[in-house]
């Protein structure tokens, strides 16, 4: 018997207590269906033509759209693809080896359906660098050495910045949104 339960008897038998929520979970188990997630694609891959900034925001839609197939193909977190490096593709293997951020733990993924096109494309038009194949996702200098004024600066640059986010995704899917 503990020291607790010898000083307060009446603890010997004390269950944590228990609240029962009743929740409506509409979209928790919700798969995507085909169409839509070719629809999404589509649009990312080839977005709307905005008025200002084309090249910058086309590029940052062809970056979602490639993110989005890869996780379709591979399985992989968000993490684990915007941080893929170009020496995790083993060509002679036919593999791809992800690392785990949440296990920590690392998977061989086969290179099948369009995964190798996806990654040769993004090679030959540039839009990686030595290292990584998403070089925007770098994580960046930090920014919580920034002045305490500069708070809600500082919390806008740390949470898009450093993490992005599946919300992200969706946002730039509204091409409204970003008109």
């Amino acid at each position: 018997m503990g020291v607790t339960q010898k000083a307060k008897p009446d603890l010997v038998n004390w269950l944590r207590p228990t609240l029962a929520v009743k929740r409506k979970t509409e979209f928790e188990r919700r798969v995507v269906e085909p169409w839509e997630y070719s629809k999404l694609a589509e649009t990312l891959l080839n977005p709307p033509l905005a008025p200002s900034r084309r090249a910058e925001r086309k590029a940052l839609w062809r970056e979602a759209g490639d993110t989005l197939q890869l996780l379709r193909l591979t399985g992989g977190r968000l993490n684990e693809i915007v941080r893929i490096r170009l020496d995790q593709f083993h060509w002679s293997k036919g593999v791809v080896t992800l690392y785990a951020t949440k296990t920590e733990n690392e998977r061989d993924i086969p290179l099948w359906g369009t995964i190798p096109q996806i990654i040769q494309s993004r090679i030959r038009e540039g839009l990686t660098d030595d290292e990584l194949l998403f070089p925007r996702q770098e994580p960046r200098r930090s920014t919580t050495r920034l002045p305490a004024r500069f708070g809600k600066l500082r919390n806008l640059l740390s949470s898009t910045t450093v993490k992005p986010t599946a919300s992200r995704l969706t946002v730039c899917a509204t091409p409204s949104a970003l008109i």
